[in-house]
């Protein structure tokens, strides 16, 4: 693996935007080279799964149709290493990934090097990883899908051990399978190993313009715009209730209304969870709360307003959501050319509200993870701290809530 020159101050890697589609995936999306010679392909990067997949060309010319349309070619690359799938009592359907409501990926899997280019220097980073080679997937929501493949960056690398249930819930998930011969999935680990992320900087960013269709991701560094302000939250992370789940970036939220009406709330029996994830674009979640959201806010209107984290106070911090923000003009696919409020109901996802980059678009989103143990004797630990969010410098306010002092998370990063 290459050395990159100051690698300790982490890199950043340009996203740009495909057209906004409504099928409830982001439309943002790098430009990572795969295999030898590597081959150009679109990526999201996604924290809300907890695999690495590429469409491939083990697809059938009529099968794994999508809009970014590029697929990688195994036999073109030298350094590809197939890796066999076989099935166990944890997992009986190995070459099965489930995607949610858009159904079901068969897949085979592998292990190949990535390269990536960052923006402040010319030295290639190269990350080796297993991946899911993508052999057949269907579907409107599929093909209306701006990127190529996905690198998960989940809360928990490892979930729980869970029996297995055809019928458990599961996101964008790649069950748990402890047999030697599964594929791992373990990118930013990978990063801090090797040393491409300090491990006293644990942080990946997300930053997008929706107007320009420019953004940025950053892997061990802030962007110091940020380091004196005082309109942002910190939202602990907080394991969602379903096991199969507890590798989303989920916090607490204490309520969730649209247009003065209450749809979702935490109390001393049940909590509600805000779920943040890079990967999607709309607010999906729980069926009665979502299916709600969407008649009110398309027959209504008004302001949609979340309750989460906490000011200097201790009070509940505010979100506030307007219509220019969840209303969406569709770019292409399905609905092109109309104007959507975008609250999806999503089977499994209650109490939460999951959201993407119809939020962060308009928010600087920052990932904090703790790491303990050390790269040198192998004892490296990863695990979930929490999501920072602060209002972007120009733009809607959505943040409602000031703090006293700024985020002390840019003294760490010093």
């Amino acid at each position: 693996m290459d050395t990159v020159n100051n690698a300790n101050q982490g890199f950043s890697l340009p996203l740009k935007k495909g057209p906004f589609q409504n099928n409830g995936a982001s439309p943002w999306y790098v430009t990572l080279g795969l295999g030898t010679p590597y081959q150009k392909l679109k990526f999201s990067f996604d924290t809300g799964s907890n695999f690495i997949w590429v469409t491939s060309n083990l697809c059938a010319d009529d099968s794994c149709k999508h809009y970014g349309k590029g697929r990688f070619f195994i036999n073109k690359s030298a350094s590809f290493v197939n890796i066999p799938l076989r099935p166990s009592v944890s997992n009986p359907t190995p070459h099965i990934v489930g995607f949610g409501p858009w159904g079901s990926m068969e897949v085979n899997a592998g292990n190949d090097d990535f390269n990536l280019l960052s923006i402040e220097q010319d030295d290639k980073i190269e990350v080796n990883s297993d991946l899911y080679t993508a052999k057949n997937y269907s579907g409107q929501q599929f093909e209306e899908l701006d990127w190529d493949g996905g690198i998960g960056l989940p809360a928990l690398e490892e979930l729980p051990e869970v029996q297995h249930n055809p019928y458990l819930t599961r996101y964008r998930s790649s069950p748990r399978c402890a047999e030697s011969h599964a594929p791992s999935f373990h990118f930013f680990k990978t990063l801090v190993k090797e040393k491409k992320v300090a491990q006293d900087s644990p942080f990946v960013t997300f930053s997008t313009d929706s107007n320009t269709g420019e953004g940025e991701v950053r892997f061990g560094k802030l962007d110091d715009r940020y380091s004196d302000s005082k309109d942002y939250l910190f939202l602990p992370w907080d394991k969602y209730s379903t096991d199969s789940l507890a590798y989303l970036w989920t916090t607490k939220m204490y309520s969730f209304s649209a247009n003065g009406t209450n749809l979702l709330s935490s109390d001393e029996h049940n909590t509600a969870f805000l779920c943040l994830d890079s990967g999607s674009s709309q607010f999906k979640g729980d069926v009665a709360a979502m299916f709600a959201a969407y008649q009110i806010t398309t027959l209504q209107g008004g302001d949609v307003e979340i309750e989460v984290g906490q000011d200097s106070n201790g009070k509940p911090g505010k979100l506030v959501i307007t219509p220019e923000i969840y209303n969406r003009k569709i770019e292409a696919g399905s609905l092109k050319g109309e104007v959507v409020s975008q609250f999806a109901p999503l089977e499994g996802l209650g109490p939460m509200a999951l959201v993407g980059s119809v939020l962060m678009d308009h928010l600087y989103t920052v990932y904090e993870y703790s790491i303990s143990g050390r790269v040198e004797d192998d004892s490296l630990m990863i695990s979930p701290k929490g999501m920072w969010i602060f209002n972007q410098p120009t733009g809607v306010e959505i943040i409602q809530s000031k703090q006293d002092k700024p985020a002390p998370i840019f003294n760490k990063s010093k």
